[in-house]
Formats: structure tokens, sequence, C-alpha cells
């Protein structure tokens, strides 16, 4: 495999019990994403305790997403906290 298509190789991990799929290095470059809804708990782990209530006009890079795409992996930009969020929360790309 060339080196190029080794930075685009997907990584796999178990994460919070659920498989996680996300491309390592796309994520750093994917485009921010808004929240959809005024506010959404993020939490710890897919269907897990909630550790922070975040509210618009917050956005986020998406880390990756579970198996089923029901959940997203997720980085603030503005204050860099982790955690999962429900995907449909999320704005598509380009709107807020």
């Amino acid at each position: 495999m060339s080196a190029g298509r080794a930075t685009h190789a997907v990584a796999l991990a178990l994460t919070g019990g659920a498989l996680l799929a996300a491309a390592a290095p796309a994520a750093a470059a994917a485009p921010a994403r808004a929240l959809c809804v005024d506010r959404v708990a993020l939490r710890d782990a897919p269907g897990g305790f909630a550790v922070a209530q975040l509210r618009k006009p917050q956005r986020f890079v998406v880390l990756g997403r579970t198996a089923n795409g029901r959940w997203s992996l997720v980085r603030a930009q503005r204050t860099g906290a982790q955690g999962w969020l429900v995907s449909k929360v999320l704005c598509a790309p380009g709107r807020s």
C-alpha cells in the first residue's frame, strides 16, 4: 500500500461497547459541524452518562461514528471537549 493510501486507511477500534470506524488522518481535516438543536448532552459513550450540556452555536469536528451511524464521536472546537452525540443533532456540513 502506498504512503498516500495508508494515510486514508480506516482505523477500527472498540469504543464504548460499539464498533467505531474512523478515518484518523481525515478527521483533523473534516469540516466543522454545528448543532441543529438548541441544547444537547455530550455523553461518555453511546447511550452512556451525560458529561456536559452543549448549546448553540458550538461547532464540532466528527472523529468517528458507531457502525450503525446513530452516534458520532465529536470534539468541540472551542473547548476541546470530546464525547458522543446522537448523530441526528448535527447539521450537515456547511449548514448551521
